[in-house]
């Protein structure tokens, strides 16, 4: 297995383990033991993933020894909300889980970013450990401790920082996940390519076929330099006061295109159309070059993200939703990650981050949605 370091010089110099490889069922417990030395466990899983593996994943542990209490929630993102962390709590005090014990967030996006909360204030703060069985949330979400619930006014506007003991990445999860999912979770990885290694970038170009079949050993590839980058980053910035939020790059106008279509555009597609927007922006504003931003959407288009995806959603009502992003400072200003070249994100006075009023994202955005190509 190769393992990736993750250093946060921010909290008194912690540092977590992402193994990657596999496999679950042989590896995971003498990983486990290197940062769990009691025997009681709750593992978070939604309806799907029970289905798939938590009888043979639980099996498993109680034959190593552990204790282990199960919790499975629906499956989806509406699901990610205030209601079902409270129910995830009396379960776990029904269990009389305790401050020493473990939790386990099993699944996507939506049950490590709850897993991950529930563990940062439950009895304020119990050890958990990250199990991505996504493409995306092994490429993002389970590393750097961003924990979350969405509300009505926006996705992951109620949260904490808090990271995990330990991620650990079983590639064979991979082998049940649909071609949509694998589309969804790649756009988290090119993302940080555009923003940090336009080699990285290219290497996608040439390689998105096989990609797409789930060729494991250049998924691996994929999800190891998309890790490595990452925890470089966070390592300098783990609560995103500025250089972190090189990774928001798409996710300002994505978060509201989730939010608008009440979710049924899924978050990487979402983030997908976002970067084609922040960057058609950042070509608008003389910042990147037109024959580059021309690489970023055709690479797109290869995934199946394109412009029509947003035309039936109303704009002004996207750009309303974009006020409220965590990252704006003043609350008539959007903060938007901009595109300076393929592997650079553009620098607003020492920032990361641009900040635009409405009236220009909302211009840009209609322009970009009436688009016959680019």
């Amino acid at each position: 297995m190769h393992e990736i370091e993750v250093k946060l010089a921010d909290t008194s110099n912690f540092s977590y383990h992402v193994s990657i490889g596999g496999e679950l069922l042989k590896n995971f417990v003498s990983h486990l033991k290197r940062i769990y030395t009691k025997n009681k466990i709750v593992i978070l899983c939604d309806n799907n993933i029970a289905k798939l593996y938590l009888v043979l994943f639980s099996k498993h542990l109680v034959s190593h020894g552990y204790i282990v209490n199960e919790i499975i929630i629906p499956h989806g993102e509406k699901f990610k909300n205030a209601s079902t962390k409270e129910k995830i709590e009396t379960k776990m005090f029904n269990y009389n889980i305790n401050r020493d014990d473990l939790l386990i967030a099993f699944g996507g996006g939506v049950i490590g970013d709850l897993g991950g909360y529930v563990a940062s204030t439950y009895m304020r703060g119990i050890k958990y450990v990250q199990i991505p069985t996504t493409l995306l949330a092994m490429v993002d979400s389970s590393v750097g401790g961003k924990t979350a619930i969405n509300t009505r006014y926006g996705k992951n506007l109620i949260g904490t920082f808090y990271q995990p003991k330990l991620v650990f990445i079983d590639l064979n999860l991979l082998e049940s996940l649909a071609l949509k999912h694998i589309r969804n979770g790649l756009v988290e990885a090119i993302k940080i390519f555009i923003a940090c290694n336009k080699g990285l970038f290219k290497y996608i170009e040439e390689n998105i076929a096989n990609i797409l079949l789930k060729d494991k050993s250049k998924l691996q590839y994929v999800i190891e330099n998309a890790i490595s980058l990452k925890s470089q980053i966070i390592t300098k910035d783990e609560k995103e006061k500025n250089l972190r939020m090189t990774l928001n790059l798409g996710h300002t106008i994505g978060h509201a295109i989730e939010k608008v279509s009440n979710y049924k555009i899924m978050h990487g597609i979402a983030v997908g159309l976002g970067i084609l927007i922040e960057g058609y922006l950042s070509v608008k504003l003389g910042k990147f070059d037109l024959k580059d931003y021309k690489r970023i959407a055709e690479l797109f288009s290869r995934i199946g993200i394109s412009i029509k995806q947003i035309r039936k959603y109303d704009s002004e009502e996207i750009v309303k939703i974009t006020l409220l992003d965590k990252k704006n400072k003043d609350s008539s200003k959007i903060n938007c990650v901009l595109v300076r070249a393929i592997g650079e994100i553009a620098d607003f006075g020492g920032l990361v981050t641009t900040p635009l009023n409405s009236k220009e994202l909302l211009t840009a955005l209609n322009e970009y949605r009436n688009l016959k190509k680019v």
